[in-house]
């Protein structure tokens, strides 16, 4: 399974309420979430910050 989020809370803006998100992740706020659905983590990365220069 591939899972996509926003990441870095900090970066919250205009651009998420547009999209309706609520909150961002960091590595340590989804891992806990999805350890408490019993998901495993097997691999992770970051990816795609270009979108947050342009929200700014």
């Amino acid at each position: 399974m591939l899972i996509t989020v926003p990441a870095f809370q900090a970066l919250f803006s205009l651009h998420d309420v547009q999209l309706k998100h609520f909150r961002r992740y960091d590595y340590k706020s989804l891992y806990n979430v999805l350890e408490q659905a019993e998901y495993k983590i097997t691999d992770w990365s970051y990816f795609t910050l270009v979108s947050y220069y342009f929200d700014v």
